[in-house]
């Protein structure tokens, strides 16, 4: 599941828990899906953002969620909606 909404410092959700597992999976990291958007998960956000070529911010907005979408695309996975 890939998050469709503006996520950044201070969210608790379970959107941010499934950020945080997106980024698991799609870039191989190590983040605590605790679904609190922190300094930790802001920093997977930016690495993220510079591996797929798009502004480094840290905020999963609608530029990052498509990037997303089309990297789960191009690594095979079928991307869900929550």
């Amino acid at each position: 599941k890939i998050p469709n909404y503006t996520l950044r410092i201070r969210c608790k959700s379970e959107r941010v828990k499934q950020l945080q597992h997106a980024i698991n999976i799609l870039f191989n990291d190590t983040l605590a899906e605790d679904g609190s958007f922190g300094k930790l998960t802001k920093g997977a956000v930016m690495r993220a953002q510079d591996k797929l070529g798009i502004s480094i911010d840290g905020i999963y907005g609608p530029q990052t969620n498509r990037a997303f979408i089309n990297e789960a695309c191009r690594l095979g996975y079928e991307v869900i909606f929550p």
